[in-house]
């Protein structure tokens, strides 16, 4: 049980974290040197974080970098989805398109760039570094 909650609590605590900030009917990005497209770097590292996490996940889950990566990918690409649907039904938000590309975007590259990071270590490690 202890080694499950280490494997996939973090990610569960990062989706019930955005499914919480999306609750908020009043939460509005800041605005970044006078104007709010900050919003979608925001939706980007936040999504980083969760592919991250999520990878964390799936490898403990799925054998082999690749179908881990593409699973962790999947499934915080598709988290997106339901968060932006969630949003239809909390009053003073809106489902953004542009946001969940941006969610996408940040769920690729937080489970590449790990990937990326984690193959680099190895590769490291394995010259005696």
């Amino acid at each position: 049980m202890k080694e499950s909650l280490k494997a996939h609590g973090p990610a569960a605590a990062m989706a019930a974290l955005i499914f919480v900030f999306s609750s908020i009917p009043t939460l509005q990005p800041p605005e970044m040197l006078g104007f709010r497209p900050g919003d979608k770097l925001l939706h980007c590292l936040e999504y980083a974080v969760f592919g991250f996490l999520l990878f964390r996940s799936a490898r403990v889950l799925i054998k082999g970098v690749i179908p881990a990566a593409a699973a962790a990918a999947a499934a915080g690409i598709l988290y997106g989805l339901t968060d932006e649907f969630h949003q239809l039904f909390v009053p003073g938000r809106q489902a953004d398109p542009a946001d969940w590309a941006a969610d996408a975007v940040g769920a690729a590259l937080g489970v590449l760039l790990t990937v990326w990071l984690q193959r680099r270590k190895a590769v490291g490690l394995g010259a005696g570094d």
